[in-house]
């Protein structure tokens, strides 16, 4: 089933994809910027041996604020193209400012929920080797625990997709819904480490070749992924949530 799910994700981003690069465009757009922006300080400090990192942070912040707006924007636009067959008729998918809005605060509260529970698991874990008197129990625990947030944030996190088609779904309602994909999401958790490593191999071959390409290849990869997990939420909904099959 996990390898079901993970291969369906990226069946409907492939046979798709013209959808994607459409409802994807405030992310394209956002990732222009940053390369002409970026481009354009490298060039400063070479030729003009100006000093550009004040202006960089400040850069650097609205660009993270508009990536974080139009990803959410995107995601929204995705998960109404895959569960409502909304498909965008211009160049921007339509701006849902109320289920952007609900997509936020679902993002914040599921936030605010995970960062509680990892607070308060890795003090006890911390306790546990306090009083043990060993690390290796601590990092064994701390993996396992690593594991369970993540599970925890995909099995929670089909709230966002509800929120972005206007059907809010609760908390405690998702995690009853896909408390049968349990050992599912354990293996698609393996299968998205092993993603991770392949992404993080071809990022690094890409900045040892150029910093500039390296970054061009590290903000495509990253939105790729951005998507594939965006897909795989998608899904998670439809199978939990609407009883959908996975072709």
């Amino acid at each position: 089933m996990a390898v079901r799910i993970f291969l369906h994700a990226w069946r409907m981003i492939f046979s798709n994809f013209g959808a994607v690069v459409k409802l994807s465009m405030p992310i394209i757009l956002v990732i222009l910027v940053a390369i002409v922006a970026f481009a354009g300080f490298l060039r400063s400090n070479q030729l003009m041996a100006v000093d550009v990192r004040p202006q960089a942070i400040g850069i650097i912040f609205l660009l993270v604020i508009a990536y974080l707006l139009a990803f959410v924007w995107t995601a929204v636009a995705w998960h109404r193209y895959v569960l409502l067959a909304e498909y965008p008729n211009a160049i921007l998918p339509p701006f849902r400012g109320g289920r952007i809005l609900s997509y936020i605060g679902y993002a914040v509260l599921l936030g605010l929920i995970m960062s509680i529970v990892g607070a308060l698991g890795m003090a006890m874990i911390y306790g546990v080797s306090s009083v043990l008197g060993t690390d290796v129990i601590a990092f064994i625990l701390g993996v396992v625990f690593v594991g369970f947030l993540i599970i925890a944030s995909f099995r929670l996190g089909i709230v966002l997709p509800a929120a972005a088609i206007g059907e809010p779904l609760a908390m405690g309602a998702a995690w009853d819904a896909t408390r049968p994909l349990v050992k599912t999401l354990i293996g698609l958790l393996g299968l998205l480490i092993l993603f991770g490593f392949a992404l993080g191999i071809a990022t690094a071959v890409a900045e040892a070749l150029s910093p500039v390409f390296g970054m061009v290849v590290n903000l495509l990869l990253t939105w790729l992924q951005s998507i594939l997990n965006l897909s795989i939420l998608t899904t998670l909904y439809g199978v939990a949530v609407q009883g959908r099959d996975i072709d």
